[in-house]
């Protein structure tokens, strides 16, 4: 009897994992959207995802600038937990 509540018990778990996981994917954007970044990748030369090459500070501002010319507000980004150690404030390790 044991096992068969265990068993049913990790399927729910599994299942609702996997459900939440479908459902949060992150931000979603419209077609137009999507075409806007498209090119303004292309026009700054941002390196594809799938090179693993990180793109420069030059072309990180590039890529706002041009989003920004099409109207598009690029998303904040950055740590939930807030700065990194080094630039948080004594007042703050208190906390």
């Amino acid at each position: 009897m044991k096992s068969f509540i265990t068993q049913t018990l990790l399927a729910s778990c599994l299942m609702l994992s996997l459900a939440y996981a479908r459902d949060h994917k992150g931000p979603h954007m419209d077609e137009e959207t999507k075409a806007a970044f498209e090119a303004c990748a292309e026009e700054v030369g941002m390196p594809e995802r799938e090179s693993g090459e990180r793109p420069t500070k030059e072309q990180h501002e590039a890529m706002k600038t041009c989003l920004e010319g099409k109207g598009i507000k690029p998303p904040k980004g950055g740590r939930p937990g807030g700065p990194p150690p080094e630039f948080r404030n004594e007042s703050d390790a208190s906390e």
